[in-house]
């Protein structure tokens, strides 16, 4: 992570000890190694989880000096070969982002560290939201409940008496297993199962197929299949929630009186199995030859002619739309001269994906042309100056193409900060870098207050509760951290 110079402005890499353009000290490096009761070692961390008694690795998916290779996965571990601590998160298409690598292993802890605090917070935020939300619902109908039974059974007095003393305890246990396991476990959503609307069969899975809200299909009778995930905004108004569509359901399991196939049977069911995951390496269909380069399953695909390009999902063979089909036309992770084709590591897209695609902030020079990079990747943040026009805005795609891949830009970078002696005018006394940082330095500080961990102030107790659930599901999987 990027973090500003405190004493020259510049932008530099958290995990280093000093700034590389003045040498002044990294105040949140230092924090990282000297702050008093925190775990510095991997052994100590594995401790301090433990002590905690916080839930199994798989349950909570942070794993210490483990080398987890499954999607969704935070974890820290030291590399037996070069001997560096590694800091990483698995995104849920199994991509990894590394926080950090490098020697220093008490920084190392200290990242994976304050992460799993910060989703200890979250968890027990979650538990107690949800536990306040069972019971203003169940406190609600249960003062419904005593004042239907005052007024018909017993009207006041003794009556009223008997009711507190005696009904109150059985119907608070009755209200609240119905209230809790309906808020709990029902929700809103749509039964799992088939439906009848229209004529159409359709079925909803409780599993949305990769991306919110595509949990419906519609049978298609022509075709004799089921169609492509439904996004639940195109689906009729009654079919989008439980109670309207209620009278339209059929039942969980197929029936052979349904005039459609077993939905179980279904490619995209089986996708949902295999969980939409596709290897990352060389695919091999119809004598051509295709590159899965992490992302999910339906994106980061290529084919190879004289040479590698970027493909829709759409311009491969059916069957690798399909991760439930696609890892049966694997060959290999690594390239071989057999493949004939070229090795992919050595295109602009493997570059640039190794870089993370990211791109230094300053001037660029292309063509006697100047252009300013203020944030972002290399698809953002890219503004050309026009002598006439002074500073604009432009689109990635409006770039030369050298400057839309991070791997090349490097060659064009002209430098951080301007100097009178150019001939254009200085990018920072725009609107545009004044409304940016100003912008920038509010979220570090918001950020900063938000997650300023500290175990002898924080009001927090980070020991679990064997009554807490734990739903690692509730983690923003495809951020890079």
């Amino acid at each position: 992570m990027k973090i500003k110079c405190s004493f020259c402005g510049n932008y530099f890499d958290d995990s280093e000890k000093v700034c590389p353009d003045c040498g002044g000290e990294n105040a949140s490096y230092k924090n990282a190694k000297d702050s008093k009761g925190k775990p510095k070692t991997i052994t100590a961390l594995k401790k301090w989880y433990s002590d905690r008694h916080l839930p199994p690795p798989n349950v909570t998916r942070f794993f210490i000096g483990v080398n987890c290779k499954s999607p969704k996965a935070f974890g820290i571990y030291q590399d037996k070969i070069s001997g560096n601590f590694i800091v990483y998160k698995n995104k849920a298409s199994g991509e990894r982002a590394i926080r950090y690598e490098g020697t220093d292993e008490a920084y190392a802890v200290n990242e994976i560290y304050t992460k799993l605090k910060e989703q200890i917070i979250d968890q027990k935020k979650r538990n107690d939201a949800l536990k306040s939300s069972v019971g203003e619902s169940v406190g609600e109908k249960l003062e419904d409940a005593f004042d239907a039974v005052k007024d018909v059974m017993f009207g006041t007095g003794i009556g009223q008496m008997l009711v507190y003393l005696i009904c109150m305890p059985i119907l608070c246990f009755i209200i609240f297993l119905v209230v809790a396991i309906g808020l709990l476990i029902f929700g809103k959503d749509p039964k799992t199962g088939y439906y009848k609307y229209d004529d159409s069969y359709y079925y909803y899975c409780y599993k949305s197929y990769n991306e919110d809200g595509y949990n419906w299909y519609r049978y298609l009778d022509d075709e004799k299949k089921w169609s492509e995930p439904i996004n639940i905004d195109i689906m009729p108004e009654e079919m989008r929630t439980k109670k309207p569509s209620k009278k339209y359901f059929l039942g969980l399991l197929w029936d052979e009186e349904y005039q459609c196939e077993d939905f179980a049977n279904s490619i995209y069911q089986k996708d949902i199995d295999a969980g939409f995951w596709i290897k990352e390496g060389y695919f091999k269909s119809e004598d051509n030859v295709f590159y899965h380069f992490y992302d999910k399953y339906n994106t980061g695909w290529y084919s190879f002619s004289d040479d590698w390009t970027a493909v829709n999902i759409e311009e491969l063979p059916e069957l690798l739309w399909h991760s439930s089909k696609a890892n049966e036309f694997f060959i290999s992770e690594t390239f071989s001269d057999d493949l004939n084709v070229t090795d992919f590591s050595n295109t602009v897209f493997f570059k640039d994906k190794a870089i993370d695609n990211a791109v230094d902030r300053g001037y660029y020079h292309y063509d006697d042309s100047y252009y300013y990079h203020l944030y972002g990747d290399s698809s953002t943040g890219w503004y050309y100056y026009s002598p006439d026009e002074d500073w604009e805005a432009i689109a990635a795609s409006e770039l030369p193409d050298d400057l839309q891949h991070a791997s090349k830009t490097v060659d064009f970078y002209y430098t951080p900060t301007w100097n009178s002696e150019t001939q254009i005018t200085d990018f920072e006394d725009t609107g545009f870098y004044s409304s940016y940082i100003e912008e920038e330095n509010r979220a570090a500080e918001e950020a900063n207050r938000s997650y300023d961990y500290d175990d002898d102030d924080y009001d927090y107790d980070y020991d679990w509760d064997s009554d807490d659930t734990w739903d690692s599901d509730s983690y923003d999987w495809d951020s890079d951290w």
